[in-house]
């Protein structure tokens, strides 16, 4: 018997909700042939019930205007800002019609901040490292250099979050694990060649004002700013090869390069990208180039691994390390509608 008397309760919920949904899409569909005859004055009063309970999100939206354009008709611009507020609170990225709506109405639209207060978002890609010497260091002769660089290809992904601060610009700070890759190679006395690859693991952030040109949904943008760095981690591995086979390859396992390099680490920041507008979202595609400012050899400690030094022939010259990046990812966007 409970179980009967809660179906049929459950039943009569259902057959109410339904019925007050259907009344109040009669009562919409009146209110709006109401407004089309010029009978203003009655639209507010007779869609209020339905408002607070009976409408779809769509039926609200179509209320709303309906309300907002009644009361600017009849002069009453103190409600028409309430309910206007009230209809961005529903639907923040709402855009009016300028062929079908009034003037009035796009106008009252105006005033308000319809932009998004902040965004969150992803992000994940890959990266391409390159090593500017500034210095060089090694074992033989080092004025009489053989040396070559080249970028192997790491990852990075994490998290981004945009403060919007005026129309078309917003500051950017990011949290993110990068992985940067890339090799040095160079000719130790006439003998022999040290091969030497690098892996870097650290996290990312950077802090960055943007400008965004907007084309109806694409907004392409530019971005300017300063990325702080912090090392978890580095391992390289390396390899004296004999080029005249006298002996065979000096290989090994991977060497732990953490106390050899400076923890910390700047670059400057620049980025080219753009957006895709999605509801209450964007995705996005960024190209960006970290041009290193600090040096990443640790000093001090230059001379301090013997396996290094006497197995491989290898001693740390001073670079900066600079990064190429492809990102893909996705932000939602939070809104807080105002009057400007």
């Amino acid at each position: 018997m409970n179980k009967l008397f809660v179906l049929l309760l459950l039943f009569s919920v259902s057959a109410n909700s339904l019925y007050s949904q259907q009344n109040c899409a009669v009562i919409l569909k009146e209110a709006e042939k109401m407004f089309d005859n010029g009978v203003i004055e009655d639209v507010p009063s007779l869609l209020n019930d339905c408002l607070k309970n009976g409408f779809s999100k769509d039926e609200k939206l179509r209320a709303y205007r309906l309300i907002i354009i009644s009361f600017l008709f009849d002069d009453n611009k103190e409600e028409a800002e309430a309910f206007m507020l009230e209809l961005l609170k529903l639907e923040p990225e709402y855009e009016v019609n300028k062929v079908v709506d009034p003037s009035e109405f796009v106008s009252l639209m105006e005033k308000f901040r319809t932009l998004p207060l902040y965004s969150f978002g992803v992000f994940g890609g890959t990266n391409y490292s390159n090593i500017n010497p500034t210095e060089f260091y090694g074992v033989h002769n080092v004025t009489k250099r053989g040396y070559d660089f080249s970028s192997g290809m790491g990852y990075q992904f994490g998290i981004r979050f945009n403060r919007y601060l005026i129309n078309h610009v917003e500051l950017s700070t990011e949290f993110s694990i990068n992985q940067s890759t890339f090799e040095y190679s160079d000719s130790v006395f006439s003998f022999a060649v040290v091969t030497f690859d690098e892996k870097q693991t650290k996290l990312s952030l950077p802090l960055s004002i943007t400008y965004q040109f907007e084309i109806n949904k694409i907004k392409p943008y530019i971005r300017l700013g300063f990325n702080n760095s912090y090392n978890l981690n580095v391992f390289g591995t390396s390899i004296r090869k004999y080029i005249d086979n006298s002996h065979r390859d000096i290989t090994g396992s991977d060497v732990e390069l953490t106390q050899y390099r400076n923890r910390y680490s700047a670059s400057a920041l620049a980025a080219i990208g753009t957006k895709y507008k999605i509801k209450r979202g964007d995705l996005f595609f960024e190209i960006r180039y970290l041009h290193g400012l600090t040096n990443q050899t640790k000093v001090e400690n230059r001379y301090t691994s013997p396996e290094l030094i006497y197995k491989y022939f290898y001693i740390d010259n001073d670079f900066t390390l600079n990064n190429l990046l492809l990102s893909f990812g996705y932000t939602y966007s939070f809104y807080k509608p105002m009057l400007k």
